[in-house]
This record gives structure tokens, sequence and C-alpha cells, in this order.
């Protein structure tokens, strides 16, 4: 009877360990999805602010060259 016992209270805790690593993968599989829409949104903020960083320099090189005509420079 020990010997059913010990194998049943183990097959419970082969059950319990099964779930866990279940949730786990359920975790994971959350975590990557938010990861990948994370980066979708920095990579589409990286192109953003570079486009943006190359019109601030088209700016002030255009004001640059006016303050050099106007002999200001």
């Amino acid at each position: 009877m020990m010997h059913e016992d010990l194998v049943k209270q183990q097959d419970q805790q082969i059950d319990e360990i099964n779930e866990i690593a279940l949730r786990l993968h359920n975790h994971a599989n959350i975590i990557n999805t938010e990861l990948k829409d994370q980066h979708v949104m920095i990579e589409k903020l990286s192109g953003e602010v570079y486009e943006k960083l190359e019109k601030k320099n088209f700016v002030m090189k255009k004001i640059w060259k006016l303050l050099k005509t106007n002999g200001n420079f």
C-alpha cells in the first residue's frame, strides 16, 4: 500500500509540475507577443525621430546659409 501511495503522490507532483510548465509557457507567449508589439512601435518611433532630425538638419542648414549671406557669421 505504501508503494501505491508513493506512486500516487509522485503522479500528483508530476501533474502539478506540468500545470506550472504550461502556465509558464503561456506567460512566455504573452511576453513574446508584447515584446514583438513593442519592437514594432520602437521601430516606427525610430523612423519618425530620424525623419524629424533630417528635417531639423535641413532647416538648420538653411538658417546657417541665411545668416552667412546676411554677414552675421
